[in-house]
């Protein structure tokens, strides 16, 4: 996807097919919007690199979630970038509150421009705290492991 040939329904279109793929908590489409050799920059923990780790982490993440949904405020093209602020709301697995978290965040999609990838994700940046998030799911885990204790 050039961005500079790509109307801005376009890009939205393509930003909210991104978003679905992650709110379905698989990794079956992530192959669609990062290329083999992407790099993602997840809040503060180490950049992730390759396809395969990129969707190794988040299978280690998503199975801790209930469900994810984002919203895009706003966004913008600019080169081969796009800029994006969000709304994530998570529900944590097991949460007998079912309590939802909502998360601002940012995040900058750069766009390979050229080749058999053009189009997808040569690295994503990811600029978010989602330390209630983990906190919740640390909680829940802690209160597992208190009862299975117990009995």
């Amino acid at each position: 996807m050039a961005l500079q040939r790509r109307s801005r329904d376009d890009i939205c279109s393509w930003l909210r097919e991104f978003h679905c793929a992650a709110d379905s908590l698989t990794t079956f489409d992530l192959h669609k919007f990062y290329s083999k050799n992407s790099t993602l920059c997840y809040a503060n923990k180490q950049p992730i690199h390759g396809l395969d780790n990129i969707v190794s982490f988040f299978q280690s993440v998503f199975p801790l979630l209930e469900s994810m949904k984002h919203e895009t405020l706003d966004f913008d093209a600019v080169g081969n970038k796009i800029y994006l602020i969000v709304r994530i709301t998570y529900e944590v697995k097991d949460d007998p509150a079912k309590e939802g978290f909502t998360v601002p965040a940012m995040g900058v999609c750069y766009l390979k421009t050229e080749g058999e990838e053009e189009g997808k994700m040569d690295k994503f940046e990811v600029y978010l705290d989602a330390s209630p998030v983990f906190g919740r799911i640390i909680e829940i885990m802690a209160a597992k492991s208190y009862s299975s204790e117990e009995a």
